[in-house]
């Protein structure tokens, strides 16, 4: 979509993705990353490049970020070590720099809770604006990634309560929390609306809109009874970033069950409840999509950190303290780096995997320009994305419906077929399919 913005014009009220025909406006989060990448594009970057840059800064931002919030909340050996295992794990080296929206909005609310944090302690009023602005636009732009975050505000919040008394702090928690939660909720609200409207209208995307949506969001109950379901998240957390069997994840509940202080008790308890609650609620989400990990990997690494910090409180003092942190966290790290899925993810970060064969055939047998119809591709964008043409994919059973609403279809010279298929019940009234030559690609003429 960044491509189509930078060549077509940035308007954040429309969401051109041609996978669904000519002229498709398919809202799903509110588009501002991919503007910020299309700006990029616009000074000369590819499309490929302005998107992961766009991803990159945003992780770096957001690790920043977790560095400034745990030394306020737990220290600097924690904050080091939250960091590093942030910066190194096998899951943030493959999705830290990928052409997502998720580090974006992770590094605002960061910035969230952060500023906020400050207010509640008594900051100046500055602290509460970047906090406010923060939370709006990360629940604007992926409001899936929020829950953690609303816990560790939440938990933040608390903590003051606790540090300084309700009577001097309760209206700064009241009006800090307020800020930030119910802005951010009633734009993603009026969005989303807006958004269903938008792909209600298009018979192709009706399937997008949220109450379609709604067990692939949260799950069936089937899904939820299922064992190996958890297992494949718990696998993807443990192999991916904290180390094997979760020994890290056990040692930081005992560190927070032994916390010092019940604000550390209670800070604590949100980095808990931000690594089990978001799982939770978007349950098939984070079964379906390892990259939705990033929305609490933060709260992961910081439980981990401080589970290595309690066992380094185990040594005799501060220089052996750091030696044990400095090992048990490079340990950590190269059990995560030689586990199966860890290898996986150093494997795809290193190599770039090849745009598929199809998206070479459309583009070197297809006029620029050309409008394709795919059929038997899922959704995935990648052949149009690749070839960089125009597209619309079908994956029912023919494609009527979709050309009674179409308007001028004139314009699709191409069809072309991931699966094997008879081509004509995809195509538009009056139009037939010839043999091109080339396997899977097929000439549609118009009558007329």
């Amino acid at each position: 979509m960044a491509r189509n913005y930078a060549e077509r014009g940035i308007d954040l009220l429309h969401t051109p993705l041609t996978v669904f025909g000519e002229g498709s406006d398919v809202p799903m989060e509110f588009p501002l990353v991919q503007a910020v990448a299309a700006l990029l594009v616009r000074l000369g970057l590819s499309a490929d490049v302005a998107m992961r840059l766009v991803g990159l800064v945003s992780f770096q931002a957001a690790a920043l970020l977790l560095f400034a919030l745990a030394l306020r909340w737990h220290g600097r050996r924690v904050a080091v070590i939250a960091v590093v295992l942030l910066e190194f794990s096998p899951f943030t080296m493959l999705w830290g720099a990928a052409s997502l929206i998720e580090f974006p909005t992770v590094a605002l609310a960061l910035a969230m809770v952060l500023g906020l944090d400050h207010w509640f302690a008594g900051g100046r009023w500055w602290w509460l604006a970047a906090g406010a602005v923060s939370g709006a636009l990360a629940f604007l732009v992926k409001v899936t990634t929020m829950p953690a975050f609303m816990l560790l505000l939440a938990g933040s919040g608390a903590a003051v309560i606790f540090q300084q008394g309700l009577r001097q702090s309760w209206r700064r928690v009241l009006v800090g929390g307020a800020a930030a939660v119910v802005p951010g909720l009633a734009l993603a609200a009026v969005w989303t609306v807006y958004a269903d409207h938008i792909k209600a209208g298009n018979p192709a995307t009706a399937f997008l809109t949220s109450s379609a949506l709604r067990d692939w969001n949260f799950g069936t109950l089937e899904q939820r009874l299922d064992i190996t379901s958890y297992a494949t998240i718990m696998q993807r957390i443990t192999d991916e970033i904290v180390g094997p069997h979760a020994l890290t994840l056990f040692a930081g509940l005992a560190a927070v069950a032994l916390g010092l202080t019940l604000a550390d008790r209670i800070r604590g308890l949100a980095w808990v409840g931000a690594v089990i609650v978001t799982p939770l609620l978007f349950f098939n989400l984070y079964v379906r999509h390892s990259y939705y990990l990033c929305a609490i990997v933060p709260a992961v690494a910081m439980l981990a950190a401080l589970g290595l910090d309690g066992v380094a409180r185990l040594a005799r003092d501060r220089t052996h303290q750091a030696i044990v942190a400095g090992v048990a966290t490079l340990f950590v790290l190269a059990n995560s780096a030689i586990s199966p899925l860890g290898r996986n993810d150093i494997k795809e970060w290193r190599t770039e995997p090849p745009p598929p064969e199809a998206a070479s055939v459309l583009a070197a047998h297809t006029d620029p320009g050309s409008k394709i119809i795919l059929i038997g591709c899922d959704w995935s964008p990648v052949l149009p994305y690749f070839s960089h043409r125009d597209a619309v994919m079908f994956r029912r059973a023919d494609g009527r419906e979709y050309w009674e609403h179409a308007g001028d279809v004139t314009d699709y010279g191409w069809l072309y077929a991931c699966k094997d298929a008879d081509p004509r019940p995809y195509l538009p009234p009056g139009a037939a399919a010839t043999p091109s030559g080339q396997p899977s690609l097929w000439r549609v003429t118009h009558a007329g």
